[in-house]
């Protein structure tokens, strides 16, 4: 029986770790600016808003963030990670998107920082 919960809990490390790869090689592309885990129209409704707006929306829908970045663990290709996205609530999915871009930007270096 010990055995059994060591493998399974070895199978979970190995299932996040899995996910955090896949997150970081997520983050590099949005560093060239390929942003694949959200349509182009989410992105476009988040940013008809102003920054103000969107600090404040990603402050109060924090909880909502978390829960949702960890269901979407569960959904396997980019395809159905982007729709899970885009099923959320509008606000949920304006403060997704602007994470996102605020993270995305923390990790960036200036020179690979680049207007769009």
């Amino acid at each position: 029986m010990k055995n059994h919960n060591h493998d399974e809990l070895v199978l979970q490390v190995e299932d996040l770790l899995g996910e955090v790869a896949r997150f970081r090689s997520l983050l590099e592309e949005g560093k060239r600016g390929h942003h694949i885990l959200f349509k182009p129209e989410m992105i476009k409704m988040t940013f008809d808003h102003s920054h103000e707006e969107l600090t404040d929306l990603l402050e109060s829908q924090i909880d909502n963030i978390n829960r949702v970045i960890n269901e979407s663990f569960d959904y396997v290709s980019i395809e159905e990670k982007q729709n899970f996205f885009a099923s959320q609530p509008i606000e949920l999915q304006r403060a997704l998107v602007y994470g996102y871009f605020q993270l995305l930007e923390s990790q960036m270096t200036d020179s690979e920082k680049v207007l769009h």
